[in-house]
């Protein structure tokens, strides 16, 4: 009888009302991920020249605060910085103050495609992909847990090998 009910339950494995849609399935062949990484090296060694100083700390206590209100003063405070000299301090350098703002402009754009591109891979494919991956390995856990639960010959050393990944830890 437990047999039968592992056959079954196999059976309902295999329909459709129990198999998830399956909504990403593609293979990267290794010649592709190895042209993308060296893209990625090329785009960090072009870059690299213009990588100032060293990295800002976890804290941010290095630099003045850069968020929106600040990002806006500082686009448009050149604008105004050339017509009406007078009012810039003596020590500011004009011209190297909007320097430094078209290379952010630039820079920026830059960032923007990376950290879409970074989002695409990060929330979009690689979670789905590992989630999907996950689910798959979950249900072959349960399927050989119940197997070797109904005695089926073999089952039981696959199932003590994979159980591990599941074992409660002491709190």
């Amino acid at each position: 009888m437990k047999s039968e009910s592992c056959v079954l339950t196999f059976e309902k494995y295999k329909s459709n009302e129990a198999v998830v849609e399956n909504k990403i399935s593609f293979q990267i062949a290794s010649e592709t991920i190895t042209q993308v990484v060296e893209k990625v090296i090329e785009i960090d060694h072009i870059l690299n020249p213009f990588f100032s100083g060293p990295k800002r700390p976890k804290t941010g206590k290095t630099y003045l605060k850069w968020a929106k209100g600040a990002r806006f003063l500082s686009w448009n405070a050149p604008s105004y910085g050339k017509p009406d000299p007078e009012y810039a301090p003596p020590f500011l350098d004009q011209d190297g103050f909007v320097r430094d703002m078209e290379a952010w402009s630039r820079l920026m754009s830059v960032l923007r495609h990376i950290k879409q591109l970074y989002d695409a891979l990060d929330d979009n494919t690689t979670m789905q992909v590992g989630a999907k991956s996950y689910m798959a390995a979950v249900s072959y856990y349960n399927s050989v847990k119940y197997t070797a639960r109904s005695g089926i010959p073999g089952a039981k050393a696959v199932y003590e090998d994979l159980k591990n990944r599941f074992a409660k830890k002491n709190r």
